[in-house]
């Protein structure tokens, strides 16, 4: 999950090499982590149906491999069109990975400490964020953009060659088509709780998908020194996302996401006011990552909660919108700044948030269990 959560946001942080190099524009060159995003969000349940048999020890290696590929084309290129085929590839990798591994973890745990227990999972996420991407922010002022995903695809390398050798068998749970994966999403609660998760992706990436730009024309900070800012949200990622893990375990999923939401308007209202000013922008920076990050662990538990035995399911769906929403926040970005200008991004994040706080409001609804025979039916159907 580190090297996955390494290789979708480091490339936030390389744009401006990527699109010098490449010959096109910032917002053009934004489009490879909307075709990123893209490609996750409509091939996870796909995927997740079409290899729904297969043993979960083979399916993390099948997809690391097919991400591994992904990165070595990136690696090898500065034609744009390369790279967007590099970034579809490893799209595929990730999205039959991350729901996996989810759903494995949230199944092994008692209900009592799965919040907590999703969030140890996902943190491999938020210390990319915190760790990950700075350091590759760094190494890419130092060796390029391509010499970046060279490093992420041999510590791809070395995860697959962990898992093959030590890692033991995972029966696949029952098969369940796409069509009642589908189905499973329509159970009460379900359709809100997505809407949340595509909604906080969609504001909270727009600004970060740009923040190298974003930052460069407000506080004229660039280059290595945006490490520093990605340090910053990475840090507060990595508190939100420990943070909403027992928040959720502790006062309930659905007062976890409203606390979100909120801190989001806080945070980003504050970045479009004062984010001419470099140590505001940066404080404030820690708190989008907490507050952002505060959602994931929420979302997973809720829909467990939810889902029942279609639990997996759910998570799976719930993986396609948080990516659905990176890939909306790329390209609601990039028409931002051909537009109106980079300074207004933090302009969708408020929006967006303020939405969200209206859906959990009205809309997220009661702790309800979806009816478990999704599964089953699923299950002869295959």
């Amino acid at each position: 999950m580190f090297a996955i959560g390494t290789d979708g946001y480091i490339i936030a942080g390389l744009l401006p090499e990527i699109s010098s190099l490449s010959g096109v524009t910032i917002s053009t060159a934004g489009q490879l982590i909307t075709a990123f995003a893209l490609v996750y969000a409509a091939a996870s349940p796909v995927l997740a149906s079409l290899f729904g048999n297969l043993d979960r020890r083979r399916l993390l290696m099948l997809s690391l491999s097919v991400f591994i590929l992904g990165n070595i084309l990136v690696a090898l290129t500065t034609l744009y069109p390369v790279l967007l085929l590099g970034r579809v590839v490893a799209a595929l990798g990730a999205a039959m990975f991350t729901p996996a591994a989810l759903a494995i973890t949230g199944g092994i745990v008692p209900p009592e400490r799965r919040g907590r227990s999703i969030a140890l999972v996902t943190s491999g996420l938020t210390i990319a964020t915190a760790i990950g991407v700075p350091i590759g922010n760094w190494l890419g002022a130092r060796i390029g953009f391509q010499g970046v995903f060279w490093v992420v695809a041999a510590l791809s390398l070395l995860v697959l060659l962990t898992i093959a050798t030590v890692f033991g068998p995972v029966p696949a749970p029952p098969a369940v088509s796409l069509k009642n994966r589908l189905r499973a999403a329509r159970g009460r609660g379900v359709p809100a709780t997505l809407a949340v998760s595509l909604l906080v992706f969609t504001g909270a990436f727009a600004v970060y998908n740009y923040i190298a730009d974003y930052f460069d024309a407000r506080t004229e900070i660039n280059g290595a020194s945006l490490s520093w800012v990605l340090l910053a949200f990475g840090i507060g990622g990595a508190i939100g996302n420990f943070t909403g893990g027992i928040l959720s375990d502790r006062i309930g999923t659905r007062a976890t996401v409203g606390i979100s939401a909120t801190a989001l308007i806080v945070s980003f209202a504050t970045l479009w006011g004062a984010g001419d000013n470099a140590p505001v922008a940066i404080a404030v920076t820690v708190l989008w990552g907490v507050s952002g990050w505060l959602l994931a662990p929420a979302q997973q538990h809720r829909l467990m909660e939810l889902g029942g035995a279609s639990a997996p399911l759910l998570i799976s769906l719930n993986s396609s919108a948080m990516y659905l929403g990176m890939a909306l926040s790329g390209a609601v970005g990039g028409l931002m700044i051909t537009t109106v200008g980079v300074e207004q991004l933090p302009l969708v994040g408020i929006i967006a948030a303020a939405v969200t706080l209206t859906l959990v409001a009205t809309a997220y609804g009661k702790r309800r269990v979806v009816d478990a025979s999704v599964e089953e039916r699923g299950a002869t159907e295959q």
